[in-house]
């Protein structure tokens, strides 16, 4: 009875002197885990976080100006457009400011993944608030048991091994851009497209076609998703201060054209720009009254029945004399009431006789009656007149 007693007393006591023992071996290994995680700095580094915000900025810029390029096409077989050669060039730049871009974004992040590692160690290990974390006793540490312990929580991973959210080296980036160059007004971000083979000239084009007021270029993608354009920097639209201001209300003082100015001189200077064009017609002042004027209607073509048509191609062109001209009168000689000139010898060539010159005489006619005749030479009578018979 006395060696039982004995026996069960010294049982005791080594239990007794073992849980003190049990708490005093753990303690170093939490005061390791605090003091290590009270020497890590809070966040990362500073000037590597400032680092890859610019190289993220760099990046986005480098993508959409490859978009432009149209560096993103993809070709099948010998179907579509060969990439432009600066497209080699551009793709090795982004890749190596992608891994720059990795890189900073890890030094940003500093040992942020070690100070969670610690932090669980400590709640499972050190800290006698939560159940999980509690101390195992002399028993449990005797026979394995740890209360609370169940398969879940054995099969639950560790909570440094659990995946992070919001990495952004992993999150998938905005691209802003595309192929289609859309002139963008400031004063409400309202936007037109510009002329196709003008993405070198932009800027001046499109102030040029609106020029009340500030323009800006941007490039948007295929599917007309203006929230996604972007300018060459690769700022996006939606950073304008005035993005989409035109779908929510109207400035009558945002416009393209001065109050009282017409079209025509608001966009003379963007006609200049685009130089004319093979069917283009110029209306000047002139030209512009000569449209305006109503054409006449022409008259149908006079139609002639079959049968005459057929006549006169049957009848030779021969067969119709040419119609003589009407002569002078005063090249004929008998054409006048001067004589034409014949007479005797003596009488001088050059010389015609007057209606008054020459004997006249009375005869009597053929009827009987009297009548006056003019001798101008020798047996040679000139026909009466009015004149003379008036005499």
């Amino acid at each position: 009875m006395a060696r039982r007693f004995a026996l069960r007393s010294a049982f005791i006591a080594s239990v007794l002197l073992a849980a003190p023992a049990v708490a005093v071996a753990q303690s170093p290994s939490c005061d390791r885990f605090r003091a290590e995680l009270a020497s890590l700095g809070r966040g990362g580094d500073a000037r590597a976080a400032a680092s890859a915000r610019a190289l993220r900025g760099e990046l986005g810029r480098l993508q959409s100006y490859a978009a432009n390029l149209g560096c993103d096409r993809v070709n099948f077989l010998f179907f579509g457009q060969p990439k432009p050669q600066q497209c080699g060039a551009i793709e090795a730049q982004l890749r190596h400011v992608s891994a720059e871009y990795n890189r900073a974004m890890a030094q940003s992040q500093g040992s942020e993944p070690r100070r969670q590692q610690l932090m669980a160690a400590i709640r499972q290990n050190c800290d006698p608030g939560s159940a999980g974390g509690r101390q195992p006793n002399f028993f449990e540490r005797l026979f394995g048991v740890r209360p609370g312990d169940s398969m879940d929580e054995a099969n639950r991973a560790p909570d440094d091994q659990l995946p992070t959210e919001g990495d952004p080296s992993e999150q998938r980036q905005t691209r802003y851009g595309g192929s289609r160059t859309v002139c963008v007004r400031s004063c409400d971000g309202y936007f037109f497209p510009l002329p196709t083979g003008s993405r070198d000239g932009a800027p001046e084009m499109c102030q040029a076609l609106c020029p009340a007021t500030e323009t800006l270029v941007y490039f948007m993608p295929a599917d007309g998703a203006i929230e996604r354009a972007g300018n060459r920097e690769g700022k996006p639209y939606t950073e304008l201060p005035n993005a989409s201001k035109y779908k929510r209300s109207l400035d009558p003082a945002c416009t393209c054209r001065k109050p009282g100015e017409s079209w025509t001189a608001a966009l003379q200077h963007g006609e200049e720009l685009l130089g004319p064009r093979r069917n283009d017609i110029i209306v000047t002042a002139e030209k512009a009254e000569e449209l305006s004027r109503v054409k006449p209607v022409a008259k149908p073509a006079e139609t002639k029945p079959a049968d005459v048509r057929d006549k006169q191609a049957k009848t030779p062109a021969s067969a119709e004399p040419d119609e003589e001209p009407m002569p002078d009168p005063a090249a004929v000689p008998t054409a006048s009431h001067e004589s034409s000139g014949i007479g005797p010898q003596t009488i001088d060539s050059q010389r015609a006789v007057g209606t008054r010159e020459g004997q006249v005489r009375e005869v009597i006619g053929a009827n009987g009656q009297k009548q006056n005749v003019r001798v101008v030479a020798p047996n040679i009578f000139a026909s009466p007149t009015t004149a003379d018979k008036a005499e």
